[in-house]
């Protein structure tokens, strides 16, 4: 719809995008306190297991060029944050919030892009899509994106395909996160 001109050029985008660790994520529950989720040292943490969110920001938006913010451990305990809370600039001139937390009591995955002439929403959660407030056909099973990333994955090792995710989008989106942690620790806009 964003590709279409549907709502114009986009303003702003908003997401929520989590759940909780101790509920949510069966292998590295409260139990589990060797999981390398729960330790920013070996990779852990909500920046870094959110960073989804930012991927499809940056799809939809282009790339991200600073961020402020707030990444910190509030409630679970851990060695690593469990929530972020940043402002993002991209280089169309949009800019976005990101709700990320591994505290949330539900399961979270909600998108708004305001646009010139009108509004997009998608919620994973209920695999609904709305454009200016009306549901849009969307038959996409939440599950069925992780038989299609196997079958792209296959396709690639025989040959059949190129990767659609490069490693620099995978290095993108780490500059991201590593700015938004020198944001939070220096109260400042970081360039990415």
């Amino acid at each position: 719809l964003v590709d279409e001109g549907r709502i114009g050029r986009v303003l702003s985008v908003s997401t929520t995008y989590g759940a909780h660790l101790d509920k949510h994520y069966p292998t590295h529950g409260p139990e589990r306190k060797d999981s390398y989720l729960r330790d920013l040292a070996r990779g852990g943490g909500c920046l870094l297991d959110c960073s989804h969110a930012i991927d499809y920001l940056r799809w939809i938006c282009g790339e991200i060029t600073e961020v402020s913010g707030v990444v910190e451990r509030r409630v679970i305990d851990m060695n690593a944050d469990d929530s972020a809370d940043l402002m993002v600039r991209f280089s169309s001139g949009a800019v976005g919030t990101l709700r990320l937390s591994l505290c949330f009591p539900t399961v979270r995955g909600d998108l708004e892009i305001l646009g010139e002439t009108g509004t997009i929403s998608w919620s994973r959660t209920a695999n609904l899509v709305r454009l200016n407030g009306e549901p849009r056909e969307y038959t996409t099973e939440v599950w069925q994106m992780y038989v299609h990333e196997a079958r792209h994955f296959i396709d690639c090792i025989r040959g059949d395909a190129e990767p659609v995710c490069s490693v620099w989008d995978g290095l993108q989106t780490l500059r991201v996160c590593e700015a938004a942690r020198r944001a939070s620790e220096e109260k400042r806009w970081v360039s990415v």
